[in-house]
């Protein structure tokens, strides 16, 4: 049986021969020694601990303090409290079972212990002795109270909490280390930088911040980003520093909050969440509840786990720190602090893969497949497998070298299965499937049924109890978008409608970069509508073919822009903005491919691309105002219209005129400089501009 631990307080040079009197009288008591140990402090070994420090540690572990009150009050601290007063609010703090005995004196007591045997008596009921006879005959009635009253309360006795300090302790420890092994990652944290409403700060900052912040913690950003890392590694310190950290796993989010919890410590070989969380109350230890994944949940349960974490973090004083890439539902409860994980610099995706390949110098090859990555998850692979690669290979590539060498004679057996896995939740929209259902899974493809342990092992998917997901969501979009391609049979229309819907949003560089026949691969791009699949394109992350089609399409794109700004003309019209419009007959008639390379290239130029481009064709447009202005001078007089003034406004805002070409371009950008204050596209166009300058002054 796990002892009750007990605390003996008092001010020692007066109580020396009643502590040590009744320190044995315990150990030496046939029944008490069974069930109870004691502290003392004299007893203690030797430590670089400050005393106070100790004695309120040996408070914070024991069961039932002991308070021995007599003359002498004892020192003081620098703030006039002396260890003893300061061991009973601790242990009133902590809501400790206190034991007050008061030795009846003849002469003056201090008035400080006066006073604070008043404060005790308004607490708690307290006994007088005289001898120390008296004194083992009062405590040993107490303790049988005490064990008594534990005895005949069944809640007290379950399985569900801990009855003792050290039963406590045994539990943490246990917990902990189970923890520690299951979350501790073999690759070292490389820093990277994140962003607040207080400015930017590095990963390592955030740590910090658990342990110092009153509010909770929200870290967002993309898939891949290094969020989870960053959330282990701030459980692994929190524990480290004797907190007790709690990963809920979303995945397996029911609906039920303790269940999910219970999940998770089953898992850590400890008996229920009741009986973790008792323990760390009962030792006074931080508890931090860790939601990774939140967007992972499924959208109908998300207004109620918030609302569950909300009362979880009140009812247990827990902090709540969540990884997500979207905003968590009811963040009014929640009243969470913003933490974003910054789009991966390329100093940092060097440091990572250095890291995996453990080189100081990384080949050219390597940084060029870098550049062409946006996450850590993906440099940590560049490092693995990137001399494996060629130059222009897409991120799709990435991942199924990857896995290939993982699994190495078991890579088309393993590569079936996570096809029909990542299909299997996408048609679902879930995240995670049952044991059994992978079962069926594998039977219905004809796939060996130690396969899956295969990939487990290969630190592919990631098992949690009776489910099973993906060990990251960016392998979960590879073979999704894998497994779009190979449904597709060869024909482009499939490729497109998946491509189009809003499940495949985050993984349409995979769709494209997973098609290696050419025929399919023009019919794909040529069929492309929507701006972000011709931004991935041009990005280089499908491929080098997809890039080089995306960088032919923008040069003949920016040939039409200059061929119509060239000869655009304008006409007195009613129906126009300040009564001028557009020439129909001299615009030109954009496709839809053409109109979804328009719509993005307002973002390309806030990136830098094109922007030599643009400018020089915005220049041939003010020429032509100035021009068409000319031309029209008289015919606008005659309509009493200010040509010059309306001109302008055309200039400015030609998100009013019907064209979609160089018009559309200058709206969406001037409606993007609004949006964003313009900082960062100003100060690109200032520095472009400067550059020209000197260019022209100083060539």
């Amino acid at each position: 049986m796990t002892p009750i631990r007990i605390f003996i307080s008092s001010v020692q040079s007066e109580f020396a021969q009643e502590r040590a009197a009744l320190r044995d009288h315990i150990r030496e008591d046939e029944w008490m020694q069974q069930i109870f140990e004691v502290f003392l402090f004299e007893d203690a070994p030797a430590s670089d601990q400050r005393p106070d420090a100790l004695y309120i540690e040996e408070v914070t572990r024991c069961d039932i303090y002991i308070g021995l009150f007599g003359l002498q009050y004892g020192s003081e601290d620098e703030e006039g409290v002396s260890p003893t007063e300061r061991e009973f609010n601790h242990a009133s703090k902590l809501d400790k079972y206190r034991l007050i005995y008061v030795k009846n004196v003849d002469q003056h007591r201090d008035p400080r212990m006066t006073a604070l045997i008043d404060k005790v008596e308004k607490e708690t009921v307290r006994k007088s002795f005289e001898t120390i006879e008296d004194l083992r005959h009062e405590i040993r009635k107490s303790l049988f109270k005490y064990w008594n009253n534990l005895s005949s309360n069944p809640r007290l006795l379950s399985n569900d909490s801990c009855r003792t300090s050290t039963e406590a302790e045994e539990t943490l420890r246990h917990y902990r280390e189970a923890f520690c092994c299951t979350y501790t990652r073999p690759e070292r944290l490389i820093p990277f930088k994140c962003r607040s409403d207080e400015g930017e700060m590095s990963s390592r900052d955030v740590s910090r911040l658990i342990s110092e912040a009153t509010t909770n913690i929200l870290i967002s950003g993309p898939s891949g980003c290094g969020k989870t890392l960053l959330a282990c590694d701030i459980a692994l310190k929190f524990s480290r520093d004797a907190g007790v950290a709690i990963t809920i796993p979303v995945k397996n989010y029911s609906g039920r909050l303790a269940a999910a919890l219970d999940h998770e410590v089953h898992l850590m070989d400890t008996p229920s969440t009741a009986k973790l969380l008792s323990a760390a109350q009962r030792l006074d230890q931080p508890i931090l509840l860790i939601v990774d994944g939140y967007n992972e949940c499924d959208e109908s349960v998300r207004d109620s786990l918030s609302i569950e974490l909300s009362a979880w973090a009140r009812r247990y004083e827990a902090k709540i720190l969540i990884t997500s890439q979207i905003s968590p539902a009811r963040s009014d409860l929640l009243k969470l602090r913003t933490i974003e994980v910054l789009p991966a610099a390329m100093e940092t995706k060097i440091a990572i893969a250095k890291n995996v390949m453990e080189i100081d110098v990384l080949p050219e090859e390597i940084e060029h497949l870098l550049g062409v990555i946006t996450t850590g998850l993906e440099a940590s692979l560049v490092g693995e497998v990137g001399q494996q690669l060629r130059l222009g290979d897409s991120r799709f590539t990435l991942f199924d070298a990857y896995v290939r060498k993982r699994l190495q004679d078991d890579a088309s057996d393993g590569i079936r299965a996570l096809l029909h896995m990542a299909a299997w939740l996408c048609d679902r929209l879930a995240f995670s499937m049952s044991v059994r259902d992978l079962d069926r899974l594998m039977d219905d493809g004809h796939i060996p049924q130690d396969i899956p342990n295969r990939l487990q092992n290969a630190g592919l998917l990631s098992p949690s109890g009776d489910r099973v997901s993906f060990v990251h969501e960016m392998f979960f979009n590879a073979f999704a978008a894998e497994a779009v391609v190979r449904r597709s049979t060869g024909r482009s229309e499939p490729v497109l409608t998946a491509l189009a819907a809003p499940v495949h949003a985050e993984r349409k560089d995979f769709i494209i970069g997973a098609i290696d026949e050419q025929r399919l691969l023009e019919q794909v791009l040529d069929g492309l509508s929507d701006p972000a699949s011709v931004t991935i394109c041009l990005s280089g992350s499908c491929g080098r073919r997809a890039q080089e089609w995306a960088e032919a399409h923008y040069r003949k794109l920016l040939i039409q822009l200059r061929d119509e700004v060239r000869d655009i003309r304008f006409k007195v019209s009613i129906h126009g903005f300040h009564q001028i419009a557009f020439d129909e007959d001299s615009l030109t008639t954009w496709k839809t491919l053409d109109q979804a390379f328009l719509a993005a290239l307002p973002k390309l130029i806030g990136e830098g691309h094109y922007l030599d481009d643009i400018l020089s064709i915005i220049g041939t447009l003010d020429r032509r105002i100035d021009e068409e202005t000319n031309r029209l001078r008289s015919e606008a007089e005659k309509h009493n219209i200010p040509l010059r003034s309306a001109m302008f406004a055309i200039s400015f805002a030609f998100g009013f005129s019907p064209t979609p070409g160089i018009a559309q371009v200058c709206a969406d950008l001037h409606s993007g400089i609004h949006r964003t204050n313009g900082d960062g596209l100003v100060t690109l166009i200032e520095k472009h501009l400067r550059s020209r300058l000197k260019t022209i002054f100083f060539p």
